[in-house]
């Protein structure tokens, strides 16, 4: 937690730097000093109030909104940064371009974009909308699979997925129900949660019950595995919690539905939180999944953690579902535009015939969804 905080100071406090410096090319004089002054103070809050709501103050409402507030404007600033430099990368490849020789011109006009003004406006307009609407409007994404193996019972099987709902401050209980209730309107065979959903122990048993209460919207029922979140947040209270309801919680085992005597496996794989020997606790928790199922049987597997698609290929499962990556949380066109810290980051990836969905969450890990909103994906089945 501690290296944690110590990154995130870190970004901040650079973003600050370039922003302060970007601000020469925006303003001049009085009004650049002022500015300047008004952004340090802010950025200075913003230092303080992110490690505090995170950490000290989590549970209260001022941890809540002030996140929030310091999101839209520390985001506004990385988006001013992004927006200044492209414009400075534009004006300067048409200088050289066009061979222009720069006529002598006072200091200040040298400093000064054309509309120029515009940028800190659009910048603020982007981390409104990122964090008051697009991170709370979940859309419905719909993929067709094919499985060669799928029994004719199966063909046209239709699975709701959602994922990394992170119960707390950014998701409560009624945020939770509009979900379940969007889910179930879909009307697909059946839901699945691929882990990192109880992720507030206060809230943790009140969401079990939630869940369970919607069981008999998905004909054949709703099917769980756990994230790493699950872990940190009272994981003997949630497996107790659990154990009580209809859920089907697939912790490195598998179950199978039938339909007029034909089976389509589902297994599911827990969290290694022993990040040191993660690569070797997949390929176990992988083989206990896929123990006993018949060969060349239709399987699909439940996994948190997208790299289990590396070993879910190598043991001929047909279909991945996973989350954990969040999509990026920011993106164009689809495609994140943060570091590819994942292999497999957001959406599906094939490798021959087997598939792997990379769900981009419901919840955030902070509040902020830009070009990749909240989703419930529906995977149609075909033979």
């Amino acid at each position: 937690m501690i290296k944690f905080f110590l990154i995130l100071v870190l970004v901040m406090t650079s973003v600050m730097a370039l922003t302060r410096y970007l601000l020469r090319y925006c303003l001049s004089g009085d009004k650049l000093k002022i500015w300047s002054r008004r952004i340090l103070l802010l950025d200075i809050f913003s230092v303080f109030i992110m490690p505090l709501g995170y950490g000290v103050l989590k549970e209260t409402v001022f941890a809540k909104y002030g996140i929030i507030l310091v999101t839209i404007f520390f985001m506004t600033q990385i988006s001013f940064d992004i927006l200044m430099l492209f414009s400075l990368a534009v004006r300067n490849i048409r200088r050289r371009i066009i061979n222009q020789i720069e006529e002598p011109v006072d200091e200040e006009k040298r400093r000064l974009i054309k509309n120029a003004a515009l940028i800190p406006v659009i910048s603020l307009l982007t981390s409104l909308y990122a964090s008051l609407y697009e991170r709370c409007h979940t859309v419905i994404n719909k993929i067709t699979i094919h499985m060669d193996n799928l029994p004719k019972s199966f063909n046209g099987f239709t699975i709701a997925q959602i994922s990394d709902v992170h119960l707390g401050p950014y998701m409560d209980l009624e945020d939770f129900r509009i979900l379940l209730e969007e889910a179930a309107a879909t009307k697909t065979d059946m839901l699945v949660i691929t882990g990192d959903l109880f992720d507030n122990d206060p809230m943790n048993f009140k969401a079990i019950n939630m869940v369970n209460e919607y069981t008999e919207s998905f004909p054949q029922g709703i099917y769980y595995c756990y994230g790493n979140h699950e872990h940190l947040r009272g994981f003997a209270g949630i497996e107790i919690g659990l154990a009580q309801t209809k859920i089907h919680v697939l912790k490195n085992t598998n179950e199978y539905v039938e339909i007029a005597g034909e089976k389509l496996y589902f297994a599911g794989v827990d969290y290694p939180m022993d990040r040191e020997h993660f690569a070797d606790m997949q390929e176990i928790y992988m083989d206990l999944a896929v123990k006993d199922i018949p060969e060349n049987s239709p399987v699909i597997l439940l996994a948190h953690h997208p790299d289990f698609f590396d070993s879910a290929v190598k043991r001929n499962v047909q279909l991945t579902l996973s989350g954990h990556t969040h999509g990026g949380q920011i993106g164009i066109m689809g495609v994140p535009i943060v570091p590819p810290v994942f292999k497999y980051m957001r959406g599906l990836y094939q490798q021959d015939k087997n598939y792997c969905y990379v769900h981009v969450g419901n919840g955030s890990w902070f509040p902020y969804r830009f070009g990749c909103p909240p989703e419930i994906a529906v995977f149609t089945l075909e033979g």
